[in-house]
This record gives structure tokens, C-alpha cells and sequence, in this order.
């Protein structure tokens, strides 16, 4: 039958579970090892009790064995199997199995030679090797497969049928024992666990800042101690003078508030060794600048504790005042209990996540294929009388009304004798259908080269047996579906356009004459011509279909449009204060982390603990000879002033002084005295008193001398003030306002940069094209889908560094990029990443924090904004032609088959996948395979057609 020009129409994708393989066909399809005489290798890799125990013996009988000689190597088992190959390989391109049958007649008596049993065995345990360790001296091992199926042949040459045998023989795929899977260990590829503490939270160097925080603590109780004992022993301890004559000067070696290197004697060891780390020349330091430093230490460590791990880390360590006991320095704390935010474990090979298999999908194109013509309804009917004439002139007048507006309005009726139809009307109107109708009835966004997905089966987990014959009925049905609801609406179009009236003039210059000067009537039936066409489903290949979740898939790209990505562009964002922050917080110690922190200008520093201020009191010599009763009596006054904000202590009272002797008996007078006060609180020099605790007297504290019988005296007075407690907390209050006020300040300058690029950037998002938006999406998808393929968030993708010396250009590694680039170049090449399909779930399948906002997104392009509204997105990804058995190699190992076809597990559903990835292979995109039955169907056309006589048609009724 000769038929009319063939055109595509539309293509769809069906999806069907993986079909179970039939025993007939896994004769041929499959390679397994044999079950009797299996080698020592093979039994300790079954028996080993984990996956890594497993690569350790892998990677040493590759390193001790190496692979099979080559096919030109000396080896003659495997020269023999590479002359029987070359014959199977003519055989399956001739398509002459009787020709391979002689061609292995004049070979096999060299089979009965050779050890090919052990060759076997070889080829065997290199392949097992090679599945647990492909790593370890990589090359192409698509020979040791070819020599497993030519071994095959060898078995079951005899019962070959045909040369499809032969052709499913040579695409036989290896299936290693259902052991070698790395769930059967007890193991999964595990992906990135988060959060998990990495580089960000260490809690070795958490443990260790912990510590050093109870050892500037205990370094400063030492210290106080100390220093509170050496002045307290002074009262009532005499003091040590030396005297020349009359002569009396102290020389009191009890240390003094400078001197830190005198009450050091009493520090523990443990406290002298870290002063020295932290300061060798502490030992000649003042109390008050040691005690400062170790403050200032201490407050650092208890930052670093907060930038490592948060809040929690520096728990009973932020203010040593309010802790009634010390912490433990061998306190550990749990990875859980620190505030890590988004730390994550880098992993590239050996990672893979959660994905399934959803079926096999099969590329369908539905063919059309015109028959010919037939015709259809009538016309019109014209009707000539007998010896009528009858003339008709058609007049055509195309009207075009032009206003200011420049609005232009067309008015045109075309009818012509010599009828014309479109040749394309049925192919335009189907991409329309598929494009509005299908698409917005399942959800879907239809991909661009493949059409629409059409799903067999909804609970695809497994193999079923019926699968070809139900993708088929479905398959047909959709197609038919969408032919017929296109031809309808074309005919429906087709006859509103014949049944229109339209208000225009028309005259024609054709002028049509009936002249019937017969004696009989004239009637002239006039019918509507059809098109007749043939529609056919061919298949153009299979496609492992990979299905995926993605939760809020818009939620990266939002947090870029929101600002996320724009903060780079700007001033760092402040971090925000504390919630429990109060003034309380602040210490003379930390003040300086808060005031750098936000840049904080015009703080006064804290003031000091104490202050130490003094008087010399002194009376000059005076020439006394005491005789009898004879005295002499000096006093001096004087006061000592206590800075504001500060109240009196402690007072101490050093000096010399000569004393009046008898000059007969060259002994000291009776009676004589010396005695200072000091506020409230005498010091009586001559029984050896110095030190005196006074009573907290502000402003000034007053000093006095009296001396009896002293010739001279010169006498320091040293009084030490405390700050009051109301000092610091307006100093804490002024300098908390301070900070605040900062921050507030870069709050508002951020939020109002941030706000600017936020509006030109929500300006320039208005520009984009919907092809645009459609590459969002699918970007977007995309980065989603390789996360849950992989497991892993793109931490290791930083071969790149900024500032390379010595031009400070920004470099790669070239190490680091080649691992990179394979890594990428795997992904980006084993899924039809440009044929995925995806729907797009309601805001309530995501964040129940972001159901506002997702809910009332908008967009003028209705797709882009289900992709801002969705809580999730079902994605069906297919695996591109020639990677499916690589694609199931690495979600069962997490890594890479580099070289040749990789081996698949023994198990139903991987074996089924196996067989449908082979026979892919017998269908391309140059030619394809009928799929199900044809049906014809018909599209009304503008041309009218003169009936041959003038009975009326008639249609069986049904």
C-alpha cells in the first residue's frame, strides 16, 4: 500500500518498572562465576567481616597478581579466547551463525589443550578484585569481560538458535555473587552526617581552651592569696632595722604591693610554670599588671570558647566571681551540646546518599503517516433547473480602518476556487496540547527534549513481569489520548471557521455561469474533504529513570534573592548581640572584645581594682640635751587624698628616724615614742608596727605624727583605695550603652545597604526571560539532586585559591582539580540532566516556619512560581544511554568504575536493571522499534470536492 510523507508528531517518556529477566534470556545475559572450585581468594573475601577488610585483601592480590596478560600477550589461553572472539564478532555483524559454528569447529580442538578452567578462575578473582578496589592500578578491564563471554561461547556454542543469540551473547553483562553487595557486610555508603563536629567545632581544642581558662584561674587565686597573706602578717610581726649609734632606719624585707617576685615563694609550681609561658618577665611586674594580664588572658580564652562552640562552651567560665567553685579542667563536653551551627564532614568518593531506581524509562515518539484523502459531510448543495442560466459573480473587498491610535482592524474573508490547505496544523497543535493540557493536568514541567512522562505504575519498587505489556496498553492510551483530544479540537475549530459569518463585502472577478438546457434538473453535491491518517508509537530507546525528593528547592535561590547573596557585595553584617547580654557582663578584662567587636569609639577604660596614694611626713634634726625630766615632743598632721570611686583599705607607714640617747650611759631614753595615725587606726613605729586595715574612709584620710624624744623622722605614708562597686557599675552601664548604641548604629547602615541591593536586585529579577526561569529551576534541581545522589555538600570543591604568590591571581591546584574534574565530569555525563522532568508539591511539604512566606509568593510566570511556593519537588532524572551498570556501581560502593563495563550484583533487581541497560542498546535514535498497535484517525481540511452524482451520502449506523 503506497501511503503519503511520515512526520513525527510529539514525544513522551514511559516510565515501567524494571522487567524481570526470563530464564532464557539470562542464559545469554549473564556471567556469573562458577559455584564449584571456587579459588582461596574468592572464599576470604566472602568471609571477611567488614567492606574495608574486604578492599585491604582487593588491593593486595591486585598489587601481587596484577591483571591478565592483554589479548596480545604470550599467554595462550587468552590468545586462543582473543581468535574466538574475533569470530563471534563477525558472526553477530553478518548475522551468519553457521559460519561461526564452522569458524569454532577449526578452534575448539585447541580448547581441549588449554587450562581454560583456571583461566576462568583468574579472570574471576580479578574482576572481584577489581569491583572492591578500582582504585588501585586503574586501567581498562573491558578485555577480562570480553574473555568471560567469549569463555561463555565456549560453554554454549551448541545451543546457539540465531544471531541474536549471538549479539545477546557479546552484551552479556558480569554479575558478581549476591555477597559482593555492600549492604550484605552490613555497610551502606554512608553519606555526610551534619551536623558533626569538623574543622569549625574541635572539641580537642575546646577541651584544651577549658582547661587553660582553670589554670588562669587558679594562677589568679594564687596570686590574691598570696599577696592578701604578706599583708596581713605584717601586723604585729617586728620590723628589721639596723642601728649605728642613734641611728635607727628600717629595712623591711616583707614585700611590698610591687613587689610580685617576693610573694611568688609561696605560688604553686603549676602556677609559676604557666606565668612563665604566658610572661617570662612576670617576676618584675607589679601585682596589679600581673593580675591584669592574667584577666586579659582568661577573657581571650573564654572568646575563643564561644567562637569554637558557642555559647554552652563557656558555660561556669565568664565570670570567676560568680562561681562558688572552680571547673574541673578535665571536664569534657558532648558534640551535641555545643551550638555548631552548619558544620559538615568534607567527603568526595565513598559518600553516596538516599536515591532509587524508579524504573526503566522508554523514549516513544508517535509517528503519523498520511493514507490519502476521503470525503467527508456536505459542503454545500448547488441546484440548476431545467433550461435555467444562472450567473453568480463573487466580489471581494478587504477593508482596513486606520485611526490616530494607530489601532489597524482587519476585516477579510478568503474563498477561492482553487482550495488550499496547512500542512502542519496537526503537528502545532499537539505541542500545544501537551505544552497546556498535559502538562497543567499532571503538575509536570515537560522536558524539552523528551516530551512528557508518562508513569506506568505508581509503586514502582521492584520488578514485575507484565511491565512491557502494561507500559504498552498505557502508553498507547495516552498517545491516543492526545491525538484524539487534538483532532477534536481542530475539527471543532475547522468547523466554526466554515459555519462563521463574517461582515465583509465580497466581490470576485470570477464569474461562475449555470447554463442547463437539458430537459432535466441539475444537482451538484459538493463535500468536504478529509485527511486519513495512520498513527504509530515507535520506541527510540530506554533510560534508567531515577526518582528524587527535593525539599524546597527554591530555598537557596530565595536566600540569594533575600539578600544572602548580596551580603558579600557589602559591609560584613554585624554579629548580633547576645540575647542575656547586660551590663553585668562587662569586665575589665572582656570590655575590649565588645568594643572592637562593633567598633566602638569614645570608651573610657575601666577603672583600676586600687589605687595606692601617699604622703612623706619628716621633722629635721633637732639639738636636744635631756637632762633630769627634760623632753622633747614633735607632732605633724597631714592627710592622704582617696580618688572618687574609691575607699581607704589599707595603710602602711615606712620610714627612718634618730633617736635621743643618754649620752653617759650611751643607752636610748626612756619613754621614747613614735606613732603615726592613719584615719582611725594607730601604727606604732618603735614596737615595730607598719600596717594598719583602716575603715574604708573616702575622699580624704587624715595623717598624724607624734614623736617623743625623736631628734628626726622621715616617715612614707602609703594608703591603698578599693573601687567601690557602684565605681564599676558606671563605668559597666556607660560603656554597655556605648556598645549598644554601636551596634544599633552598623545595624541600621547594614540593613539599609542590604535593603538598596535588595531592590536593584529584586529589580533585575523582574527582567528575566521565562527561558531563564526555567534554567533557575532546573539549576536549582539540579545542585538538590546531586546532594541526595551523593551525600555530600561541595565542601571538597576548592581547588581554587585567592592570592596566589607572587602575583596574588587566583590559582588552582592542578592535583586537587584533576580529582575535582573527574569527580564533576562523572556526574555531569551519566544523567540527562537537560531531559529531567519535575513537579513542583505545595508550600506545606516544607518548613511549617516558612509556610507564610512560601505560601504568598508570587510571579507572573505561573511554573517559576510554583517553584517559590513548593515544599518539595518530585524530580524523575533519567540516566543517560551506556552508564546505568556505572550508576549502580557507585550507589553500591560509593565509587568510581573507571574502565570498561562495570559488573553488577547478583540480585533480582540489579540484574533485571543490567538486562535493560544491554538491550538498550539495540535501539538509537537513527532508528526505532514499533511499539504497540497503529490507529488511524481523521482531520477535516478547507478543500470541497464535486460529488460524482447526486446521491446523497449515507453512514452505517452503529
Amino acid at each position: 500500500m503506497q501511503t503519503g510523507s511520515q512526520k513525527n508528531l510529539f514525544k513522551f517518556m514511559a516510565v515501567r518498572p524494571v522487567q524481570i529477566t526470563a530464564p532464557e534470556d539470562a542464559a545469554l545475559g549473564f556471567l556469573r562465576p562458577p559455584t564449584e572450585g571456587r579459588s582461596e581468594f574468592s572464599k576470604s573475601l566472602e568471609r571477611a567481616k567488614s567492606w574495608t577488610e574486604a578492599q585491604s585483601l582487593a588491593s593486595t592480590y591486585i598489587r601481587t597478581n596484577g591483571y591478565p596478560g592483554s589479548w596480545g600477550s604470550s599467554d595462550p589461553a587468552l590468545a586462543f579466547l582473543k581468535q574466538v572472539h574475533s569470530a563471534l564478532q563477525i558472526g553477530a555483524a553478518t548475522g551468519d551463525l553457521d559460519g561461526l559454528k564452522k569458524a569454532w569447529k577449526t578452534l575448539q580442538p585447541q580448547a581441549k589443550t588449554l587450562k581454560l578452567g583456571e583461566t576462568r578462575t583468574r579472570l574471576w578473582d580479578t574482576l572481584l578484585a577489581a569491583y572492591f578496589a578500582p582504585r588501585v592500578n586503574p586501567r581498562d578491564r573491558g578485555e577480562i569481560i570480553q574473555a568471560l563471554r567469549t569463555l561463555l561461547f565456549v560453554d554454549v556454542a551448541d545451543t546457539l538458535k540465531g544471531g541474536a543469540d549471538v549479539v545477546a551473547l557479546l552484551r552479556a553483562t558480569a554479575l558478581l555473587p549476591a555477597w559482593c553487595s555492600r549492604s550484605k557486610f552490613g555497610e551502606k555508603p554512608a553519606p555526610t552526617q551534619a551536623p558533626k563536629p569538623a574543622s569549625k567545632v574541635d572539641m580537642a581544642q575546646i577541651n584544651t581552651l577549658r582547661r587553660e581558662v582553670v589554670m588562669a584561674d587558679e594562677a589568679l587565686d594564687d596570686l590574691e592569696l598570696s599577696y592578701a597573706q604578706a599583708s596581713r602578717s605584717r601586723q604585729g610581726t617586728p620590723a628589721v632595722r639596723t642601728s649605728t649609734g642613734a641611728v635607727s632606719v628600717e629595712s623591711d624585707s616583707r614585700p611590698l604591693q610591687t613587689q610580685v617576685d617576693q610573694i611568688s615563694t609561696s605560688f604553686k609550681p603549676a602556677t609559676v610554670s604557666y606565668l612563665d609561658t604566658l610572661d617570662r618577665g612576670w617576676k618584675l611586674k607589679d601585682t596589679q599588671q600581673v593580675s591584669a594580664s592574667l584577666e586579659n588572658r582568661r577573657a581571650e580564652l573564654v572568646n575563643d570558647l564561644e567562637k569554637s562552640g558557642g555559647r554552652k562552651a563557656s558555660e561556669g567560665m565568664k565570670s570567676r566571681t560568680a562561681m562558688p567553685t572552680r571547673v574541673s579542667p578535665d571536664l569534657q563536653l558532648e558534640p551535641l551540646a555545643l551550638d555548631s551551627g552548619s558544620a559538615f564532614e568534607k567527603s568526595m568518593e565513598g559518600s553516596v546518599g538516599s536515591v532509587r531506581p524508579l524504573g526503566v524509562g522508554d523514549l516513544l515518539v508517535v509517528e503519523e503517516t498520511l493514507l490519502g484523502y476521503r470525503e467527508g459531510e456536505i459542503s454545500y448543495i448547488e441546484n440548476v433547473m431545467s433550461t435555467e442560466h444562472r450567473e453568480r459573480i463573487h466580489r471581494q473587498l478587504d477593508r482596513v480602518s486606520t485611526t490616530t491610535m494607530t489601532s489597524t482592524e482587519t476585516t477579510e474573508e478568503t474563498q477561492r476556487d482553487l482550495q488550499s490547505t496547512e500542512r502542519n496544523e496537526m503537528a502545532a497543535e499537539v505541542q500545544t496540547t501537551i505544552r497546556n493540557d498535559v502538562s497543567l493536568r499532571t503538575g509536570v514541567n515537560v522536558s524539552g527534549g523528551f516530551g512528557p512522562v508518562v508513569q506506568v505504575d505508581t509503586s514502582a519498587d521492584f520488578a514485575v513481569g507484565n511491565s512491557t505489556e502494561t507500559s504498552t496498553a498505557n502508553s498507547s492510551n495516552f498517545a491516543q489520548e492526545v491525538v484524539d483530544h487534538t483532532v477534536s479540537k481542530l475539527t471543532q475549530s475547522m468547523r466554526e471557521q466554515i459555519t462563521q459569518k463574517v461582515l465583509t463585502e465580497t466581490e470576485e472577478t470570477n464569474k461562475h455561469g449555470f447554463d442547463n438546457k437539458s430537459p432535466n434538473h441539475v444537482v451538484g453535491i459538493y463535500r468536504w474533504l478529509e485527511k486519513v491518517y495512520k498513527a504509530q508509537i515507535v520506541n527510540y530507546g530506554k533510560r534508567l529513570m531515577m526518582e528524587l525528593v527535593v525539599p524546597e528547592p527554591s530555598a537557596f535561590y530565595k536566600f540569594g534573592r533575600d539578600g544572602g547573596a548580596v551580603e558579600g557585595m557589602i559591609r560584613a553584617r554585624p554579629e548580633p548581640l547576645p540575647e542575656d547580654f547586660g551590663f553585668q557582663e562587662l569586665t575589665p578584662s572582656n570590655y575590649r572584645y565588645w568594643v572592637n567587636r562593633y567598633r566602638v569609639s569614645g570608651v573610657n577604660p575601666p577603672p583600676v581594682e586600687s589605687i595606692t596614694t601617699g604622703k612623706v611626713l619628716e621633722i629635721p634634726e633637732t639639738r636636744h640635751d635631756p637632762k633630769g625630766s627634760d623632753y622633747t615632743l614633735t607632732t605633724k598632721s597631714d592627710s592622704i587624698e582617696v580618688p572618687e570611686g574609691y575607699l581607704a583599705k589599707e595603710a602602711w607607714a615606712r620610714g627612718a628616724w634618730v633617736i635621743y640617747s643618754d649620752q653617759n650611759e650611751n643607752k636610748q631614753i626612756s619613754g621614747t615614742k613614735l606613732i603615726i595615725t592613719v584615719g582611725r587606726k594607730p601604727i606604732n613605729k618603735l614596737d615595730g608596727d607598719d600596717y594598719a586595715s583602716l575603715n574604708d574612709e573616702e575622699r580624704i584620710v587624715p595623717v598624724g605624727v607624734v614623736a617623743y624624744n625623736v631628734a628626726a623622722y622621715t616617715i612614707n605614708v602609703e594608703v591603698r583605695s578599693q573601687r567601690k562597686n557602684a565605681t564599676l557599675a558606671a563605668w559597666q552601664m556607660e560603656t554597655y550603652k556605648r556598645i549598644v548604641d554601636a551596634y544599633n548604629s552598623l545595624q541600621t547602615a547594614y540593613d539599609a545597604e542590604l535593603e538598596a541591593k535588595r531592590v536593584a536586585q529584586s529589580s533585575a529579577l523582574t527582567k528575566i526571560s521565562p527561558d531563564a526561569k526555567r534554567g533557575v529551576e532546573q539549576v536549582e534541581l539540579k545542585r538538590a539532586c546531586l546532594e541526595l545522589i551523593t551525600g555530600q555538600y561541595f565542601f571538597d570543591f576548592d581547588a581554587t585559591r585567592d592570592s596566589a604568590k607572587p602575583f596574588g591571581y587566583p590559582e588552582f591546584l592542578i592535583s586537587q582539580a584533576m580529582e575535582e574534574g573527574a569527580y564533576s565530569q562523572f556526574f555531569e555525563q551519566c544523567f540527562e540532566w537537560e531531559q529531567m522532568t519535575y513537579a513542583f508539591y505545595p508550600y506545606y511539604w516544607g518548613r511549617k516556619s516558612q509556610w507564610v512566606d512560601n505560601s504568598t509568593e508570587t510571579d507572573d510566570d505561573p511554573v517559576f512560581e510554583s517553584f517559590l511556593r513548593a515544599g518539595s519537588s518530585r524530580v524523575l532524572l533519567p540516566v543517560r544511554p551506556g552508564y546505568a551498570l556505572q550508576v549502580l556501581y557507585y550507589l553500591n560502593t560509593g565509587e568510581f568504575w573507571n574502565g570498561g563495563e562495570a559488573p553488577a550484583v547478583d540480585e533480582e533487581l540489579q540484574a533485571a536493571i543490567a538486562m535493560e541497560a544491554a538491550s538498550a542498546q539495540d535501539v538509537s535514535l537513527s532508528g526505532g522499534r514499533p511499539y504497540g498497535k497503529p490507529w488511524t484517525y481523521t482531520l477535516p481540511t478547507s478543500l470541497v470536492k464535486l460529488q460524482a452524482d447526486a446521491t446523497l451520502p449515507s453512514w452505517p449506523q452503529v
